[in-house]
């Protein structure tokens, strides 16, 4: 085990793709902390909901999310929104807010995702899908 995290840690160091999965899974389990919201946080509302609303709600929710102009935008907008903090900002303040725009921007997808894969779930267990029609549904 010692030979592995020698191996890892070149020069006292992790290889960059190694610190970026272990930022991740940081950010992840600390968003609460950080203040901002999960997109399981947010499941409340479709709790609410009768069956054919939650149905209704998450087939418009795919529809969106399968929509590659809806991707290539929210992809955009993380991609010019990361640059612009990082050649823009002037200060932390500036830098904060930045940062919050690129999370914001990643609950959105995140969301939409989730919504998606709730519908799925609901299509692949329904009766009603036949075995020809489940390969007809697309995945994303």
């Amino acid at each position: 085990m010692i030979e592995f995290f020698k191996k890892l840690f070149k020069n006292g160091r992790a290889p960059v793709e190694v610190r970026q999965k272990f930022d991740l899974a940081y950010f992840l389990a600390n968003r609460h902390y950080l203040a901002q919201v999960q997109p399981e946080d947010l499941d409340d509302k479709l709790s609410k909901m009768s069956q054919s609303e939650l149905q209704e709600h998450l087939a418009r929710a795919s529809e969106i999310w399968i929509n590659p102009v809806f991707k290539e935008e929210l992809r955009h907008m993380l991609g010019s929104q990361a640059l612009f903090v990082a050649a823009e900002c002037r200060d932390w303040q500036q830098s904060l807010i930045g940062r919050g725009t690129i999370n914001g921007i990643g609950v959105v997808e995140e969301r939409f995702k989730r919504l998606y894969g709730m519908h799925m779930d609901i299509l692949m267990n329904s009766k009603k899908v036949e075995e020809e029609d489940k390969e007809l549904i697309p995945q994303v």
